[in-house]
């Protein structure tokens, strides 16, 4: 390990690079920094958010799911009552998965919630400081400024207004992991320009997967800018150079996608079971659209973003970020116009940090309607303010570049500015805290949906709060004798005395089947069924199974391929192993 570590006098006190170096200061800062911007957490309640309380009950369903016997979970075991809520097939499963560990050492799920937000935020920061400094060592001024440009750039993540909304009024875990694990990305993306022993490639694997994995909003908006960035950040390669970092990152990206493949098919191409399209947050979208003086200047408070032009959420990018925004402008027109005396002009990756913040800003300005109301997929993302989540990480190159460009009191000044924004920020309070134990997020019974979006498209049963653990029938009269009821599995016997129509309560949904006495029977529906699981039965005994199954053609395909990709990546590195070359280029 010794040979890992070098000294904070050799990397200038800056950020060491992830693969081959270790700078634990840093990373001990980077935690600090984390622990006292969200130190409205460490108090014994959990702060009232937005969707907080949904996600601590899916953790709790995802453990369940995963002790009833579901592999991969897709259904969850008592939201929406128990009728088999498919929440999993479609929601970001990283925090979940994270949670399962603790949940079954039965830690507190607002511990664990607590404890990933804290983790995320960490590693956002640590990663920050990585990627900037890279950026500073391959692009900056000639002047050493590596403390200034990463210390800068941690304090515009953690000061960052939208952050602070996020993790403290809408409490929404998987988007912080999908915006904190950007600059892992990038920082990665940079560093795959040069060459990565096998472990180091798998370490950007595994990177990209639980990226892949984090939040399905925040992979739709950032693919596109991950995806400029490569392009931009390689053209400083050339010949073989260029064609390796490119094999070596499209290799990494695509057993990532394999790897989460078991996720991404079903939620793709099952979409159209549920209510997701036609749900108004979808089809309002183009409503949400910030102004320009929201994203300014708007209260940090709890609040909400309604359809229309006034809001009690804030927008804000922070008065910090916009002084920076408008040095990167002077150094635009500067650049065009060259004068005696000017910084240092960005670089090529300082260009695409200027130009995609100014895009992503436009972007989500009323006159960018049309955009929202018309190209496909777009509207999926809901609120097109979550594009300043984007800006909160495109602007980190930026603040590393002015903290180095600037003269020593510009510097200072915006320094002290950045501390007072973080001060005066993670001195906010939630509106309120609230406590409850496990069992009561066990028990869960809403669908935690904002508008239900997950509901099967078939499903119109409004009695929900009728679930009992056993079949009702609906047309005639049987003796029911239950043997079995999990979530995703029933098992029971009835006698009946004459035809009869069978209801369980469960929205029937792609991927159930059920036999009776060993073959498979034909689902009903009428305006009674209302898209619960139903069927005809004759007279006499009967053995019925109901399950869910993955037996559906994404599903099968989704969890073959990445079946297939961990066991192909355990047979390479156990023979990489074999032979010693673990720390040979990939």
């Amino acid at each position: 390990m010794t040979k890992y570590l070098v000294s904070a006098r050799q990397t200038g006190r800056s950020v060491a690079h992830l693969a081959g170096q270790l700078n634990w200061r840093w990373l001990a800062a980077a935690l600090l920094i984390s622990v006292v911007a969200l130190r409205a957490y460490w108090v014994s309640g959990m702060p009232f958010t937005h969707d907080g309380e949904n996600h601590l009950a899916r953790f709790a369903n995802y453990k369940l799911a995963i002790r009833e016997g579901q592999f991969p979970p897709r259904i969850a075991p008592s939201l929406f009552n128990r009728y088999g809520y498919p929440v999993f097939n479609y929601n970001y499963p990283l925090a979940n998965i994270l949670s399962v560990g603790p949940g079954f050492a039965r830690i507190s799920y607002q511990t664990i919630f607590k404890v990933q937000v804290l983790m995320a935020v960490s590693l956002g920061v640590w990663a920050t400081g990585w990627w900037v400094d890279q950026l500073r060592r391959d692009y900056g001024p000639v002047r050493p400024a590596g403390w200034w440009s990463t210390s800068a750039a941690a304090l515009s993540l953690v000061s960052s207004p939208y952050l602070l909304s996020l993790v403290l009024f809408r409490g929404n875990i998987g988007e912080v992991w999908g915006l904190m694990l950007l600059p892992v990305m990038f920082g990665y993306v940079h560093r795959a320009g040069r060459p990565l022993g096998w472990l180091k490639w798998l370490g950007l694997v595994g990177v990209m997967t639980a990226w892949l994995l984090a939040h399905n909003i925040t992979v739709l908006l950032a693919s596109p800018l991950l995806a400029s960035y490569v392009v931009t950040c390689y053209r400083r390669l050339s010949g073989q150079d260029f064609k390796r970092a490119w094999l070596r990152l499209v290799r990494a990206g695509t057993v990532a996608v394999a790897l989460s493949a078991w996720f991404w098919l079903p939620a793709v191409f099952e979409k159209g079971e549920v209510v997701l399209g036609n749900d108004n947050l979808v089809q309002n979208a183009a409503y949400h659209l910030p102004r320009l003086q929201q994203l300014i200047s708007s209260p940090v408070e709890f609040g909400f973003s309604y359809i229309g032009s006034v809001d009690s959420l804030s927008f804000s990018l922070g008065l910090a970020q916009w002084l920076v925004l408008g040095l990167v402008l002077v150094a635009l027109i500067r650049a065009v116009r060259p004068a005696k005396t000017q910084p240092p002009a960005l670089s090529i990756v300082g260009w695409w940090a200027a130009s995609t913040t100014l895009l992503l800003l436009l972007a989500q300005l009323p006159a960018a309607g049309p955009v929202w109301e018309y190209l496909p997929l777009i509207k999926f993302t809901q609120f097109p303010w979550r594009l300043t989540g984007l800006i909160m990480i495109t602007l980190l190159p930026l603040v590393g570049w002015a903290a180095a460009a600037l003269s020593t009191k510009l510097r200072l000044a915006l320094l002290a500015l950045l501390v007072g924004q973080f001060v005066l920020l993670s001195g906010q309070r939630p509106v309120d805290y609230f406590t409850k134990n496990n069992q009561a997020y066990e028990a869960f019974a809403q669908s935690t949906s904002t508008n239900n979006e997950n509901l099967p498209r078939t499903f119109r049963y409004s009695n929900i709060a009728d679930w009992q653990p056993a079949p009702s029938i609906l047309e005639g009269s049987a003796n029911v004798t239950v043997e079995e009821w999990r979530t995703h599995r029933h098992r029971y016997s009835l006698e009946a005395d004459g035809p009869v129509v069978v209801t369980e309560p469960t929205m029937r949904f792609l991927g159930w089947h059920t036999r009776v006495d060993g073959q498979p029977v034909e689902y009903s529906d009428s305006r009674q069924i209302a898209g619960r699981i139903a069927f005809q039965l004759p007279a006499g005994r009967h053995t019925v199974e109901s399950r869910f199954t993955q037996r559906t053609p994404a599903r099968m395909l989704g969890n073959g391929v990445s079946g297939l990709a961990v066991v192909g990546v355990g047979v390479v590195t156990a023979r990489r192993y074999r032979e010693g070359s673990l720390s040979g280029d990939c």
